[in-house]
């Protein structure tokens, strides 16, 4: 069983980042998960490598894997937690949504297993996707602190720079995409990482 109650209390408990006050709203986050639901997934998150085509591997961007594809029941309840109403409306909150109960049922989830490897590049965006709205909360999967300089640049429309995140074990983050919220990953190392992707699709009313 997934230890629900550290996902919610880290998202409740986390703060807006002043340095993007005027530009988006970003909420670090810190022990998402409890210590032996971290352990297990960020060396679950390497040995699912062997799930990624070698061809995939090689491609110049990040490679993702759909974490409730696999066959291990613990993904597949961590995938419904992350879409059910109780999470859904967790976040919605922090992001201060007004009529959540009728906002909640045209929500999408996607979650994934995030990989950069060394020679891949993801290229300054923003997270928006063709839709009404996206929020992204992703947590960093290292094993231990050593890579804790390659973590995520923020930016503004200008490319000024305006924050970056650590890439230490069990942190990152919940964004609220917008126009003008720009990120991208420090590169040259693995990272390893869990997403789960909450948008509403442009045809809501």
């Amino acid at each position: 069983m997934i230890e629900q109650v550290d996902i919610r209390k880290s998202i409740e408990n986390s703060i807006q980042e002043p340095k993007l006050n005027n530009v988006s709203q970003l909420f670090p986050l810190s022990n998402v998960f409890s210590d032996k639901v971290y352990k297990k997934m960020s060396n679950d998150v390497l040995r699912y490598v062997k799930y990624i085509p070698e061809d995939q591997q090689k491609e110049s961007e990040p490679t993702t894997i759909n974490i409730y594809s696999e066959k291990d029941n613990f993904y597949k309840d961590l995938w419904n937690y992350f879409s059910s109403d109780e999470i859904k409306k967790v976040i919605l909150r922090k992001f201060n949504f007004r009529n959540i109960d009728n906002i909640i049922d045209n929500i999408e989830v996607i979650s994934n297993f995030h990989y950069d490897f060394p020679h891949q590049y993801d290229a300054r965006h923003t997270d928006q996707k063709n839709n009404l709205i996206t929020i992204t909360l992703q947590v960093y999967l290292p094993i231990d602190n050593k890579i804790q300089n390659y973590g995520t640049v923020f930016t503004d429309s200008s490319n000024k720079f305006l924050y970056e995140t650590k890439f230490l074990p069990n942190c990152g983050y919940l964004l609220m995409s917008n126009n003008n919220s720009y990120h991208e990953p420090k590169v040259g190392v693995t990272r390893t990482s869990i997403t789960a992707r909450y948008t509403i699709p442009l045809e809501y009313t």
